[in-house]
């Protein structure tokens, strides 16, 4: 009974040394987490320091810069575009241009875009974008050329001046005209889904990783007549494919409908199109 009451002890005494010594490791863990912690934020403290001056000096003047040469495409494009005839030709002879250095340009482009694209022929599509956009809005707000890096700088750079930009009648015709027959897409969509058109054979293992989801693209070609040879399918889907062709479906049945004859009427005064001719339209003059 001694013995047992002893070993009792013992074991006792041993499990509080043991939490004691997992305590210790808890706490030294926690104190070295701390001072790693506030190391880390002496050195964001660093970095933000360096990113302020950064901005004041280095960036400041790459922006500074960066207007300066928008503001003289601005100029190119206010010149060019006395007259249709004469921006058309500008266009034509830039589109050439691009096309030898290898640089696609779609028929829908903005002229202005193509500008602004053949200054910057290798930046990413977003910046082409807000720098098309920041152009446009300082063609809608009448801005000077030699005010034009203010103006943009008022607007807190040209990623901000997309909100002033102003859809054309035509571009707010064919988004009301997608929203009004998307339900009807939908719709016909779905019968077809239960009684399809067609149907094509293809490997199975095109579509094991997205079978029954998203819509499948086929590659083919429509023909006069009203018939389409089809290739083959595209073995890969997207949510931005499938939006595309159902907003091209709901155009269709727009176009049917006689929905996009005339431009809707909206209730914002301030749809003027401000620098909005697209490429192909120019190209038709120019021919």
């Amino acid at each position: 009974m001694t013995t047992s009451i002893n070993t009792l002890i013992a074991n006792a005494t041993s499990t509080v040394s043991t939490t004691t010594s997992a305590q210790a490791v808890k706490n030294s863990t926690k104190a070295e987490n701390a001072a790693k912690v506030a190391n880390f934020v002496t050195e964001f403290d660093k970095l933000a320091a360096e990113r302020l001056v950064f901005e004041r000096t280095e960036y400041a003047a790459s922006n500074a810069r960066l207007y300066a040469i928008l503001a003289e495409i601005y100029e190119h494009y206010l010149s060019a575009s006395v007259t249709k005839s004469l921006l058309a030709s500008t266009v034509k002879a830039l589109k050439a241009r691009l096309k030898e250095q290898g640089v696609v340009t779609q028929g829908n482009s903005l002229a202005v875009s193509l500008f602004v694209r053949y200054v910057f022929p290798d930046v990413q599509r977003q910046r082409i974008q807000n720098y098309t956009r920041s152009i446009q809005a300082a063609v809608a707000a009448k801005v000077e050329v030699a005010e034009f890096a203010n103006f943009v700088i008022s607007k807190h750079g040209v990623e901000a001046c997309k909100k002033d930009f102003v859809p054309s009648a035509k571009t707010v015709t064919k988004k009301q005209a997608i929203e009004a027959n998307m339900p009807h897409v939908e719709r016909i969509l779905t019968q077809l889904e239960v009684e399809p058109t067609a149907v094509v054979d293809m490997p199975v293992d095109y579509f094991t990783d997205f079978a029954d989801e998203e819509l499948t693209v086929l590659i083919g070609k429509a023909g006069k007549d009203g018939k389409v040879k089809v290739f083959t399918a595209v073995p890969a889907q997207g949510k931005g494919v499938s939006k595309w062709a159902k907003e091209h479906l709901a155009l269709y049945i727009a176009k049917q409908n006689g929905q996009l004859t005339e431009p809707v009427p909206v209730q914002s005064p301030a749809l003027a199109p401000a620098a909005n001719e697209t490429v192909a339209d120019l190209e038709k003059l120019a021919a």
